[in-house]
């Protein structure tokens, strides 16, 4: 439900740049922003999707699942199709994302949040077994 108010929030945000800014730049320089956006988005996603897969790739070859270090390339990811999806909004989101320590201050948040959360699972579903002593 959250992330359906969060959506619609976006949207609304998308709509009242693309209305108040699509104005004072022109129809052609605002299709000109969301085409180049686009184009880097996609040449982004190309190459860090292919940093993703290798890196998983070479994790698993070594026996062990992927971990955490793949995270900032799955950010990029995100941050690459925001700048795919039209708008002035999500491209802000987009570049803030590229950033390195604002990157660095999410992953740490949601490593404490991914940690947080398998903790309280691992507690919900431990199963206590009471042996008697015959």
């Amino acid at each position: 439900m959250r992330l359906s108010w969060i959506f619609l929030v976006i949207f609304i945000i998308e709509v009242w740049l693309l209305i108040t800014w699509g104005a004072d730049i022109g129809i052609v320089m605002t299709l000109l922003e969301f085409i180049v956006s686009a184009i880097i988005g996609w040449n982004f996603i190309r190459l860090e999707g292919f940093k993703l897969l290798t890196q998983m790739r070479y994790d698993v070859q070594q026996g062990n699942a992927p971990q955490i270090d793949a995270m900032p390339n799955l950010l990029n990811i995100i941050g690459s199709v925001m700048l795919i999806v039209p708008g002035f909004f999500t491209d802000i989101l987009a570049c803030v994302l590229f950033i390195p320590w604002i990157k660095g201050k999410l992953l740490q948040k949601i490593w404490l949040g991914l940690q947080k959360n398998a903790k309280k699972n691992s507690q919900r579903h431990s199963i206590i077994i009471d042996q008697k002593d015959e």
